[in-house]
């Protein structure tokens, strides 16, 4: 072989070399990928979102490992402890963390059945441990997730396994119960209720919510199940649960007292109120409680006064002033 043939060969063998190398490189950042994280697919449940991660000992390597992987009737892990060593033995556990996200874009219900043998290990699901196998059923917003880990024991070379089946994700219909309201009325759907009803519907359904107080009443808010939710007279919102709703309204602050006596101290809000409304007349004078500035002896009771509210102040009117006969509301009594 010529002096130039055998140097052709050369390169082409040191060429090929470089190139093993590469492949060799880029196989082994392919597999540190896979080993971190990684998405599953072939689930067959729509708008579900899963991955998977490991979490192993960093003394397991990954040829020792098994994934959470897809079956024919759901999802499973299943890993035993490795152990190194005769006479010193020591163990290394195997971890997986299993992520099942609603990527629906809307509320819905994700429920699947699962089986495990813990087995010295050690198996979460939603954060709670699970020692025996069991249902689970949660409502998820969209984007939020339900995450499954399990582990095998770090003190014995056992077997760690995890089994979900029949997983859905699906809508969940939810009833309502709207009930009747005191002192003012209310609409659901532009519907007015005037006795209470149920109604069954996905929880995804968005109900429009429209309060009317009536004369003399305000508004308090929406209470869902006692427990108050808004305070806007028209309210759009959908019910993930079965709840009871009403609209609550409360006596105006202003008909709180039969009439304004002189030298009564009212609250900062009642002054406000007041100010505004029944009890204003070109007489009524407000006073500053503590101090008047020497340039002004009193403040009118007029819209101007509500500038006054960061001190305290006490309404002295010329006069005992009660409200109208006719503004007084039903089943009161008033002077």
């Amino acid at each position: 072989m010529k002096a130039n043939e055998r140097n052709n060969v050369s390169k082409r063998l040191a060429t090929f070399f470089v190139s093993a190398a590469c492949v060799v490189i880029l196989l082994s950042g392919m597999l540190s990928l896979w080993a971190s994280a990684g998405e599953l697919t072939g689930h067959g449940v729509d708008g579900l979102f899963v991955t998977e991660e490991d979490a192993s000992d960093s003394n397991v390597p990954n040829t020792e490992k098994n994934r959470w992987e897809i079956t024919s009737s759901g999802i499973s892990w299943s890993n035993t402890t490795k152990q190194t060593g005769l006479f010193t033995k020591n163990y290394f556990y195997k971890a997986g963390t299993l992520t099942l996200k609603n990527n629906s874009g809307t509320t819905q219900v994700l429920a699947f059945d699962y089986e495990v043998s813990v087995n010295g290990g050690k198996v979460t699901i939603d954060g709670s441990e699970i020692t025996a196998s069991g249902s689970f059923s949660k409502t998820l917003q969209a984007g939020e997730s339900v995450t499954v880990y399990a582990e095998t024991s770090r003190s014995e070379k056992k077997t760690t396994s995890v089994s979900l089946t029949g997983i859905s994700l699906s809508v969940n219909n939810v009833t309502v119960t709207f009930g009747v309201a005191e002192n003012g009325t209310y609409t659901v759907d532009g519907s007015k209720i005037t006795a209470e009803i149920e109604n069954t519907d996905a929880s995804t359904k968005e109900y429009l919510l429209v309060a009317t107080p009536h004369v003399h009443y305000v508004f308090a808010g929406w209470y869902v199940d006692d427990e108050l939710r808004s305070t806007e007279k028209t309210w759009n919102t959908s019910f993930v649960e079965t709840c009871s709703v009403i609209a609550k309204f409360a006596i105006d602050p202003v008909y709180s007292k039969t009439s304004a006596a002189a030298d009564s101290l009212y609250t900062k809000e009642q002054l406000v109120t007041i100010s505004s409304r029944y009890y204003h007349d070109s007489t009524t004078k407000l006073v500053v409680k503590g101090g008047i500035p020497a340039n002004q002896s009193a403040y009118s009771l007029t819209s101007s006064s509500k500038e006054k509210d960061k001190i305290d102040v006490q309404y002295v009117p010329s006069k005992p002033y009660t409200l109208p006969k006719q503004e007084v509301p039903a089943g009161l009594d008033w002077d």
